[in-house]
């Protein structure tokens, strides 16, 4: 049944949780002078983007499974298959973890002691390397011979 309603299951709610954890580290990041209690607010933002990307992850995941393997349809899922390739996920993940890298090192030199702006830079990073994994877990999902058929098109089969 999990299989069957990934996107109320994993999608939504994940996003939520990614969303809100990406909001209050922007806008604690945004802060700098707020005091050193607000850190530890700073992290469990960190920890709900990363927990959040990682159930959206899996939500993509089982409906993509579910797709190749139990016969089901997604349009929206299928036409990106079409669209999207390894390349894509890969160039995206490997964006976000190069914008959070380049965030830490600039949190370095702001002359501000506080690593709010650092925990956001290394929240990023996190996700894009998660990201780079789940597409090549994407790409791999997609190798079965039930999967190249289906991306050819109905006359295929």
């Amino acid at each position: 049944m999990l299989v069957h309603s990934p996107t109320f299951l994993f999608l939504i709610p994940g996003a939520l949780v990614a969303l809100a954890g990406l909001v209050g580290l922007c806008v604690l990041a945004s802060l700098p002078r707020l005091s050193d209690n607000w850190t530890g607010v700073s992290v469990g933002c960190a920890i709900l983007l990363i927990l959040g990307s990682g159930i959206v992850q899996l939500g993509l995941f089982s409906r993509t499974y579910a797709v190749i393997y139990l016969g089901e349809h997604d349009e929206a899922l299928e036409r990106g298959w079409r669209s999207l390739r390894l390349e894509h996920g890969l160039a995206l993940s490997a964006a976000v973890l190069l914008a959070g890298a380049g965030i830490t090192l600039g949190s370095f030199f702001d002359q501000v002691k506080d690593p709010r702006l650092g925990i956001l830079g290394l929240a990023l990073v996190a996700v894009g390397a998660q990201g780079a994994f789940a597409s090549f877990f994407l790409s791999i999902l997609g190798l079965s011979r039930h999967a190249i058929l289906r991306r050819q098109g109905p006359s295929a089969e």
